[in-house]
């Protein structure tokens, strides 16, 4: 069961310290996500790199299960080196998402 709203997921920092992470819920029709209050963490540097890494994870969760899926299925050598190299860019975006990059 697949019970999260969709990605991708933004974030964003406001003036007041929080860290706003929110995602469109299509078939609700809203936005749907969470707040990182400096209560959290008074540390903002780990309050930034949580909130990139929560925004980051409907991305990874695709792309982990895409991986797990690369094997399934007729083999087709063309095809897994297309998919292995697609997955492999959208792996390390993913990566640097979370972790602050571009």
């Amino acid at each position: 069961m697949n019970a999260h709203t969709p990605g991708p997921w933004t974030v964003k920092f406001s003036g007041t310290g929080n860290a706003h992470i929110y995602g469109l819920d299509h078939k609700n029709d809203r936005i749907a996500g969470v707040m990182l209050r400096p209560t959290v963490t008074n540390n903002t540097t780990e309050r930034d790199a949580n909130a990139r890494l929560i925004a980051a994870a409907p991305d990874l969760l695709s792309i982990v299960k895409r991986w797990v899926a690369l094997d399934g299925g007729a083999w087709n050598v063309e095809r897994f080196a297309n998919e292995r190299a697609r997955l492999l860019d959208e792996t390390r975006a993913a990566i640097a998402r979370a972790e602050g990059g571009t």
